[in-house]
């Protein structure tokens, strides 16, 4: 349902910006520095990195907890990343980008977790999770765009979930939950964007992208999330046939949130870094 949501506001800023799409000229759609339409489907092979560290309600430092050293997460697992570009104009564009990415684990802990006045042993039988779903939409502007460069400015919102849980299993001395928390954010979070593509020749182009975003939310009275967020690529494309291309790239995200219940404190830090593989359909 999230995702229908999403692209019912990306259908939306394409229908508005439709009229400026008609009174531009169409010589720049034949160059190979930019597409008019792109569709892109990748497969994002990334390593993975999770920390946090919990402070209690009477400020109470617990244990730093890395899911993937600790808890046993996979530090490795693919998943799809999906875009969708439209220049609809020789300066103006707008694009979609989603990914999703859900672990979980049962073992038993490395580390003795201590959660406010509660310490839970090593080798305790545990089962764990953590999931993301992050998804964007911008608008971007074409600074300067010629055959052979494109250099462009964009401004969008961001659209961030995480799930993350630690729990007893039945066979623990401690069972049920330890920790469990839901981070939705379905309110625009505003993000800066800065890219720059070169095409070396007609079939060859160069493609990097920089994205910026600063959390600062309050969501009740007693609950705030505050953060910043890094997401860049850079890599090569290949326009092997006259409409479909290939790519590969290096994807990096970089998350550090600071999510705050009445005076618990959750720190959490998580970095997803690998290379991508894709086909573009392109027209």
């Amino acid at each position: 349902m999230r995702i229908l949501k999403h692209l019912s506001v990306l259908a939306l800023a394409l229908f508005i910006a439709a009229p400026v799409y008609a009174q531009d000229a169409d010589d720049w759609k034949s160059w190979p520095s930019v597409d008019n339409w792109s569709i892109a489907l990748g497969y994002f092979d990334p390593n993975l990195d999770t920390e946090i560290v919990i402070t209690d309600e009477d400020g109470n430092l617990g244990t730093g907890i890395n899911f993937e050293q600790n808890l046993g997460l996979d530090d490795r697992k693919a998943t799809a990343l999906f875009a969708v570009d439209w220049h609809f104009a020789r300066r103006h564009a707008v694009e979609y980008r989603h990914f999703q990415l859900n672990r979980s684990a049962a073992g038993t802990s490395s580390v003795a977790i201590r959660i406010g006045d509660q310490t839970f042993d090593v080798d305790l039988p545990i089962k764990s999770f953590f999931d993301i779903t992050a998804s964007e939409i911008a608008y971007s502007y074409s600074v300067l765009l010629d055959e052979r460069k494109h250099f462009y400015l964009g401004l969008g919102i961001s659209i961030q979930d995480l799930a993350l849980g630690i729990q007893g299993t039945e066979s623990s001395p401690n069972p049920g939950e330890i920790l469990s928390t839901q981070l939705d954010s379905t309110a625009p979070l505003p993000t800066l964007n800065i890219g720059f593509d070169y095409a070396f020749t007609d079939k060859w182009i160069f493609v990097s992208r920089l994205g910026w975003l600063a959390v600062e939310l309050d969501f009740a009275a007693d609950e705030s999330l505050s953060g910043a967020i890094y997401n860049a690529n850079a890599g090569i494309k290949w326009k092997a046939f006259e409409n479909v291309g290939f790519f590969l790239e290096y994807q990096l995200f970089d998350v550090n949130v600071d999510y705050l219940v009445g005076q618990a404190l959750f720190a959490l830090q998580y970095d997803y870094y690998g290379p991508v593989l894709g086909v573009n359909v392109t027209f």
